[in-house]
């Protein structure tokens, strides 16, 4: 009786199709490598006519013990699957909880080669249920010893048994080739049977993962580039990204006694391919949470990309399996709730948040409010924006987006901005990076004039927040402060044009007109700069200038070419005329003023002088 159910251990086959090229030394070095990490490894020796895996030191006492041969030979007989504890063996434990599990070919003794030729491989798969029977086989490994990974040592060329190693166990192959065209013939046959195989169970299962290593690479120099030209032709012809491992030729006389290099050598050359090797496996493994975090993020960007039908027929059911595998990690449960929102399922997102934030609690509340503002529940929305600021360790993308539904659901929230916990988790580049966010109106203003001038900073960065707050503060009307501190920055032999316009316009403020060596200043630092700013606010300040000096030409020109810029590229953009970010279109608008006075000859009056003219004379 067959016993099949969700299985989270991952199993890779080492496959060649041509002996020689170093495929079960490799596949023992990437074992050797994973029980290091702590992991729990059984290898399995398929390669029933040639058995090398208990050839190593470390795997010799399994020489005597059955294996594959005696596993299908006894269940043929008794038509009962065996127990799999009595074919596989314990060969290494190590202290940091890394074990070696062996399951041998067979018994090295007179009769294996008999009991092997006994096997008809056909009538298995096509009698006697061969396809389930290695199901249960992957299962009983899962259930006897939970191994995280399994490693197969695959038989060379093309077989029953190839098949079995590469399409039906594995979730992974690693296709071990020497750069030649005999290799290059045998393993395109290969390649195609198992991208075949992938296509059949598409939305099905995961794909089974090919990892191309080059093996016993000739260490020469390459003159003539054939051994460069033969592997391009493999990578074009096999249509893979790049090599899992290059393993170079090595001659060493440690080969002789089987030596395994990631123990003996763990800083050679050879051990760090092999290390490459493992680590490109266990990248592909989602029961591993780095793995799985990683096929999440990459899922999320292909589905918000152009192929988002084709990205999401293929990754929802391995989401799904990762959000089964990993359910008690809150960070998984945040992933795939953001692939959820991105495929409209946004009651499901929700429902992997509610009861389990995590580590990063911002990002999380942030999701929320988005989820429950887009479902409509604004009162749950304005919770989650309240447990966003006060939540300690925010990181900063979350609360730069939170910041956008507290203008839509609750502005009042932005006042205890300054004083949150959430805003003093940030270090003071982010918090004056979200302090440039607040420059929309004049209550934000007062927002962030509060922020910055909490905020001390050394050298440039002091230098940074300083002129943001002189801008604030012409925005403020606040324009004898903003001309205090700006005069700091005023360096006539390395003139800086910002500085000098925010001095010119802070004075424009002071004293009800523009000042004509301030402007002429600005005008003279611009026309001597040999890399100019293409900005739309750099041009309008520009149209500005020259409209202060009365030089119409010169002002139209900037004039245009800022309205043109916005054109190609409508965004938010901040304003000299007003000194607040404006919308795409009031940016336009604003320009089409200011070319109206300035071909008219007239007198120039910037809107954030007259803003506070009105506010003077309500008071």
């Amino acid at each position: 009786m067959f016993y099949l159910q969700h299985i989270s251990m991952y199993t890779v086959t080492f496959y060649s199709f041509k002996g020689g090229v170093g495929r079960t030394m490799a596949l023992v070095n990437v074992a050797t490598q994973l029980i290091g990490e702590g992991k729990k490894v059984l290898i399995v020796d398929f390669d029933l006519e040639a058995p090398g895996l208990t050839s190593y030191n470390w795997t010799r006492s399994c020489s005597d013990s059955k294996g594959v041969v005696e596993y299908v030979t006894d269940y043929r007989a008794t038509k009962q699957a065996p127990d799999v504890s009595n074919y596989i063996c314990l060969t290494e434990k190590l202290d940091g909880g890394g074990e070696l599990w062996t399951m041998p070919a067979g018994r090295h003794d007179a009769e294996y080669s008999t009991r092997l030729n006994s096997i008809d491989w056909r009538s298995l798969y096509e009698v006697e249920d061969g396809y389930l029977f290695f199901e249960d086989l992957k299962q009983q490994w899962q259930n006897t010893i939970a191994p995280d990974y399994v490693l197969i040592d695959s038989r060379t060329g093309h077989s029953d048994v190839e098949g079995i190693c590469t399409r039906q166990l594995p979730e992974a192959v690693c296709l071990l080739f020497f750069p030649n065209e005999q290799n290059l013939l045998g393993m395109k046959k290969v390649s195609r049977a198992i991208e075949t195989q992938n296509s059949a169970r598409k939305n099905i299962k995961k794909p089974i993962a090919l990892h191309y290593v080059a093996s016993n690479v000739p260490d020469l120099d390459d003159e003539d580039e054939i051994v460069g030209s033969m592997l391009q032709r493999f990578q074009s012809e096999l249509h893979y990204k790049s090599l899992a491992a290059k393993l170079q030729h090595y001659s060493s006389l440690l080969f002789l006694n089987q030596t395994i290099f990631s123990i003996a050598r763990p800083k050679s050359r050879l051990a760090k391919e092999y290390k490459r090797l493992a680590d490109t496996i266990v990248e592909e493994n989602i029961a591993e949470r780095t793995a799985a975090i990683g096929f999440l993020k990459k899922t999320l960007r292909k589905i918000r990309g152009a192929n988002a039908g084709e990205a999401l027929s293929e990754a929802l059911p391995t989401a799904e399996e990762i959000l089964q595998i990993h359910s008690k990690d809150d960070e998984v449960g945040y992933r795939v709730a953001l692939i959820f929102e991105a495929i409209g399922r946004n009651s499901d997102a929700l429902s992997l948040l509610t009861n389990s934030h995590g580590e990063n609690k911002s990002a999380v509340f942030s999701l929320m409010a988005r989820l429950n503002h887009k479902l409509g529940n604004k009162d749950s929305a304005i919770d989650n924006l309240h447990s966003l600021l006060a939540s300690e360790g925010a990181e900063l993308p979350a609360l730069l987006e939170a910041m956008s539904y507290i203008d839509i659901l609750d502005s009042t929230l932005l006042n205890s901005l300054p004083e949150s916990p959430a805003f003093h988790s940030l270090n003071t580049s982010e918090r004056l990076l979200v302090a440039q966010r607040l420059d929309q109106n004049t209550e934000k203003l007062n927002i962030q004039e509060r922020i910055l001038s909490d905020l001390d900073g050394e050298n440039e960065e002091k230098a940074v927040i300083e002129n943001q707050l002189a801008i604030t503060k012409i925005g403020l009307g606040k324009f004898q402060e903003a001309k205090n501190i700006l005069r700091k920055y005023i360096y006539p032999d390395s003139p800086d044009i910002t500085a000098y316009f925010n001095l010119a316009m802070a004075t424009w403020g002071i004293e009800g007109s523009p000042s004509r060596d301030l402007f002429g200043s600005v005008v003279q630092i611009h026309e001597s700069q040999s890399r100019r700013n293409t900005s739309p606010n750099y041009s309008m300040c520009l149209g500005v200038a020259y409209g202060a000096l009365g030089q119409v030409p010169e002002s139209v020109e900037y004039l245009s070419n800022a309205r043109e810029l916005m054109l190609v590229r409508p965004k938010q953009e901040f304003s000299c005329w007003t000194y607040t970010k404006v919308p795409s279109t009031e940016f336009q608008q604003q320009l089409r003023v200011i070319e109206a006075v300035v071909k008219e000859h007239g007198e120039l009056h910037p809107a954030y002088i007259e803003r506070v003219q009105a506010r003077s004379q309500l008071h």
